[in-house]
């Protein structure tokens, strides 16, 4: 992920002040030898340190298959409403955490972080 992720402006009703920033998350499979995403975390941390979630909760299931000495993708998105409105995210931390397991049966996770923008 890059350090920080830009903000696309987005409308809600008559009001064009939201936010809403896509990310990627790549993972790259070093060693030679398959490996497994099974589960991915998502968490915001505004800049007031409120912990916010998806409505299912941080965590969920999710295979990514990482081909030996590949890569694979993780992609999504997150969108505030207009100042004041919460969750406001502009300028928030993004966490991204995973668990999986390689090939032999070992066990890994992981996370890794960027910022929000505040605008575009």
């Amino acid at each position: 992920m890059p350090k920080t992720i830009p903000c696309t402006p987005w409308v809600n009703a008559s009001v064009s002040d939201g936010c809403k920033w896509e990310y990627e998350v790549t993972f790259t499979e070093k060693r030679g030898g398959n490996a497994t995403i099974e589960r991915i975390g998502r968490r915001y941390v505004d800049t007031k340190g409120k912990v916010w979630t998806s409505g299912d909760g941080e965590w969920f299931d999710y295979t990514i298959d990482v081909p030996a000495k590949g890569s694979a993708t993780y992609d999504s998105w997150v969108r505030t409403y207009p100042s004041g409105d919460p969750p406001d995210l502009r300028g928030a931390t993004l966490k991204v955490s995973y668990s999986g397991t390689d090939e032999s049966g070992r066990k890994f996770s992981g996370s890794v972080a960027a910022k929000l923008a505040r605008s575009p």
